[in-house]
């Protein structure tokens, strides 16, 4: 889902903004940053499809950028959980699933390598990739990551 329209709709009106921020979690917060950096980025480039930008725009942009960096690094950002109970982080790889798997390091063990998953029992984490996008999910007890991995497997299961 794309954040940054509903950032535009504020008009300015950073008090708007910063209630509207305050509403996404951590992964949303992600995402709108990288938004907003691809606006100004495009923007300071000159490209045609930003001829109807303004100067002003983009500052208020920088502002929600800033605003959404301090909540970030305060680690006070909401978190994202999936129906299991546990934190859902996402993100993305530069590279094949060979990189990814690198990037993984020790302590991975391959759950499904046609559907992309891993698991660390020890950090009790379930990892997946497909085409670049990362969601690392986390969990806060042995008795939760299985009930992941049961309903990870079911899923494929009844699915596949």
């Amino acid at each position: 889902m794309y954040y940054l329209p509903k950032i535009e709709a504020c008009n300015g009106c950073l008090a708007t903004a910063e209630q509207l921020i305050s509403a996404l979690n951590t992964n949303q917060l992600e995402h709108l940053d990288g938004e907003i950096y691809a606006h100004e980025f495009w923007f300071n480039k000159g490209v045609s499809f930003m001829k109807d930008v303004t100067k002003e725009q983009i500052a208020f942009l920088k502002l929600v950028g800033e605003k959404i960096k301090s909540i970030l690094t305060s680690g006070n950002a909401k978190h994202e959980y999936n129906q299991n109970g546990l934190i859902i982080r996402r993100g993305t790889c530069i590279g094949e699933l060979g990189d990814f798997m690198r990037q993984l390091g020790d302590g991975w063990d391959c759950l499904d390598f046609c559907h992309g998953y891993w698991v660390n029992h020890s950090k009790l984490q379930v990892a997946s990739y497909c085409e670049g996008d990362v969601v690392i999910r986390e969990a806060a007890d042995t008795a939760m990551l299985s009930l992941e991995l049961d309903s990870i497997n079911t899923w494929y299961k009844e699915n596949y």
